[in-house]
């Protein structure tokens, strides 16, 4: 027999998950409807590396199921009695809610550039295409990395420059692959940088963050007065109200 899952709506959001009858359709997952047991009882254990492991699990379950998991999460860290349990279940909760609304959007370096060619640099003394630095945001993946004002990059993780061509097979600038490979990535992936610094080649791994989404980035911005809110500060402030409407 064929049931439902309803949500009964309370302004924007679902207030808690009504069962008509069997949550199981014939080949329906019913494991996506509760948060799962074992990864739960594993995050209270006292070895470090099974309460990681729960850890890990908990998040898989919650971004495989981030259509339904904030909202039975919310229910599983209300009935939480361990603290560390109830700590790490709100932190997935809290991350779910603002990747369902926001998503992850594209990675982002924290550099300016422009295009470049090294002479002699190449096989038989031929010029190579590079990626000069002309500016460092304090504060960004390039920055902590240690990237300097200067650097030539002349990979990123598999991408040659010289080899690169867009995909009507016309060659584009070295600086649109850099911008495009960076945006073909999210927040928290690690990419690997060739650098030529002082005719050393150096790698450096990165790891992306969120593009913060004020323009001219790294500069202070006045809109009405005040500073528009960055992505995390939206994310905060989502999920302040979210929650304030889940507690109804």
């Amino acid at each position: 027999m064929m049931m439902r899952v309803f949500f009964e709506q309370t302004g924007v959001y679902g207030k808690r998950l009504l069962c008509c009858g069997c949550m199981l359709l014939m080949g329906a997952d019913v494991s996506a409807q509760v948060a799962p047991k074992v990864e739960l009882e594993n995050m209270g254990s006292e070895d470090f590396k099974i309460r990681e492991q729960g850890y890990a699990g908990i998040k898989k379950w919650a971004y495989d199921n981030i259509q339904v998991s904030p909202e039975i999460l919310y229910d599983t860290w209300r009935s939480l009695k361990d603290p560390e349990v109830k700590t790490r279940c709100y932190s997935v909760m809290k991350a779910t809610v603002i990747q369902r609304k926001f998503g992850r959007g594209p990675g982002f370096v924290g550099v300016t550039m422009i295009d470049t060619d090294l002479p002699g640099a190449g096989a038989g003394g031929a010029r190579i295409r590079a990626v000069r630095l002309t500016l460092i945001i304090p504060n960004t993946p390039a920055a902590r990395a240690g990237l300097s004002v200067g650097d030539a990059i002349l990979k990123i993780d598999h991408v040659d420059f010289n080899k690169a061509f867009a995909d009507d097979g016309v060659n584009i600038t070295a600086t649109e692959i850099f911008i495009r490979y960076i945006k073909s990535k999210k927040p928290g992936d690690v990419i690997t940088m060739q650098v030529m610094r002082a005719g050393k080649k150096l790698d450096f791994n990165i790891t992306l963050m969120l593009r913060p989404n004020a323009p001219n980035v790294g500069r202070p911005q006045l809109w009405g007065g005040r500073k528009p809110l960055t992505r995390k500060q939206q994310g905060e402030l989502f999920f302040a109200e979210w929650l304030k409407k889940m507690s109804r």
